[in-house]
């Protein structure tokens, strides 16, 4: 009787109405204030969250010189979400080439020992200065990390840690 009990509860923790549904947290829990404060030797607070589902969270000095935002998309799955992150670097790569002048961003590369298509763009912003921006696929989010007024140097030193924060605290 044992036996049967186990083979039941084995086959019912296996149909797909069991499986669990993968959700990324918070954005504020990707990546926190003291983890972005650590990296970057600045003091960014977080704002209030003001998205829905709670998939963007901007930071920022006191003095606005500073914004740090994390934000996810929930998409169909890893291959939409791939293809999404695809499209938007090919897009981007275009502008870049035939120098679009409404585009902000002046590189693009690829984050060499992160996931597959894990990028990251740099350029300048007329009113904050130098900004970062690293994307990448998390099962099936994509998610964002977008830094303004801080070095690119120094912004593009810690991607490689930022990454695996964002991975590590995502629980996926």
């Amino acid at each position: 009787m044992y036996k049967l009990v186990f083979l039941f509860l084995t086959l019912l923790q296996a149909t797909p109405i069991f499986s669990q549904v993968k959700i990324l947290p918070d954005a504020c829990t990707l990546i926190t204030s003291p983890d972005i404060n650590a990296l970057f030797s600045t003091i960014v607070k977080q704002q209030e969250m003001n998205a829905p589902n709670n998939a963007v969270c901007t930071f920022r000095s006191d003095d606005n010189a500073v914004e740090v935002m994390i934000s996810q998309r929930a998409l169909k799955d890893h291959e939409t979400a791939a293809a999404f992150l695809k499209h938007d670097v090919d897009s981007i790569t275009m502008d870049i080439a035939n120098a679009q002048p409404e585009i902000t961003y002046t590189t693009i590369a690829a984050l060499e020992g992160a996931g597959a298509g894990t990028n990251y763009m740099t350029g300048i912003d007329p009113l904050m200065g130098p900004i970062v921006r690293l994307q990448f696929v998390l099962d099936k989010f994509l998610v964002t990390f977008d830094t303004k007024g801080i070095p690119v140097k120094t912004v593009i030193e810690h991607l490689p840690e930022i990454y695996k924060i964002i991975s590590r605290n995502s629980g996926l």
